[in-house]
């Protein structure tokens, strides 16, 4: 069956780590104030999953198959959240080794046996590993929401063996409409909060919005090769007239309406008026909640995957 999202050529420390997740008080503390978040994170997975296919883009399967120069294969995972992804692929590469890192205690207490979880910020102390020491490196959403990416690509970098490879997967800050319209006019109350929000992430936080479209020219400056990048259009609602499109798109359409309730203070914090914030915000749970059949909402997701360098081993001679 063909994929029925739209594909589309994207453009263009220590080996110790500070503390391990272990008794599951802090995790239970974070879950229990913030367990709609990490809910948004657990369906993003799951509908990225159906998106791209499977959890991985690339040669993974070859980069991590046994070799006599490597028998033990490790994987790293930067941001790993709810642990999700690595629980899945530590089920489907048993003979891989996996550690989630992440800076908020969300990640299961009893992982598998070939994974473990991490607690400490990346951003602050750099990655806890010894040069040189991963396969692979996976980080999904976290590069956008960095100070520096140019410090995240050098530190996947220097952490990669030779032919390791690097997974990347952003979300792009723009929405746009099946039609073509413009968004203003087709969803203006969407319009409205979404320019809100691009602003206060810039303003505030002082982050950049073209993360997906920095990184492949990043990763090229620290020596990567084999740079591949895939951009793929998300509906948001069940509107694509496909099985499979109306499931992603709901599972999508989800996702937003959790997003939208996680973003008052951000948008009090801008607009100081929380009557007016308050409005914005109804306006658009309304929009979501029932989505006007002409209106056809899209969002993009980018996948990158390259390699470090030159490959070592010889069954990656033809990568």
């Amino acid at each position: 069956m063909s994929n029925p999202i739209y594909e589309q050529p994207a453009e263009g420390g220590s080996a110790e780590s500070l503390s391990t997740i272990g008794s599951g008080e802090e995790a239970a503390w974070y879950m229990e104030r913030h367990g709609r978040q990490f809910h948004r994170q657990e369906l993003q997975h799951k509908m990225l999953k159906l998106v791209v296919g499977q959890n991985f883009v690339g040669p993974l399967p070859v980069i991590l198959s046994n070799t006599p120069q490597r028998p033990v294969k490790r994987v790293l995972d930067v941001g790993s959240g709810t642990g999700r992804w690595v629980q899945e692929m530590a089920e489907m590469f048993p003979h891989v080794h996996f550690v989630g890192v992440d800076l908020v205690p969300a990640a299961p207490e009893e992982p598998p046996d070939n994974a473990q979880f991490e607690l400490y910020d990346i951003e602050k102390d750099g990655v806890r590993n010894l040069t040189a020491s991963m396969d692979v490196v996976h980080c999904r959403f976290a590069a956008t929401f960095m100070q520096s990416r140019t410090a995240l690509v050098t530190e996947i970098a220097r952490v990669l063996r030779p032919g390791g490879m690097v997974m990347l997967g952003e979300m792009e800050y723009n929405i746009t409409t099946a039609s073509g319209r413009n968004l203003a006019a087709e969803a203006p109350d969407f319009f409205q909060w979404f320019e809100t929000i691009r602003a206060a992430i810039r303003t505030r936080l002082g982050l950049s919005m073209d993360t997906p479209q920095r990184l492949p020219q990043l990763l090229h400056e620290k020596g990567f090769r084999s740079i591949t990048t895939k951009a793929y259009n998300i509906p948001i609602g069940a509107w694509t007239g496909d099985p499979v499109g109306n499931r992603i798109g709901e599972m999508n359409r989800q996702v937003w309406l959790e997003f939208v309730n996680s973003t008052r203070p951000m948008l009090v914090d801008v607009r100081r008026s929380e009557q007016q914030v308050d409005r914005l915000v109804a306006g658009v749970r309304t929009l979501l909640e029932d989505l006007p059949q002409g209106v056809r909402l899209l969002s993009r997701y980018h996948t990158i995957w390259a390699l470090r360098g030159q490959s070592r081993l010889a069954n990656e001679q033809a990568l």
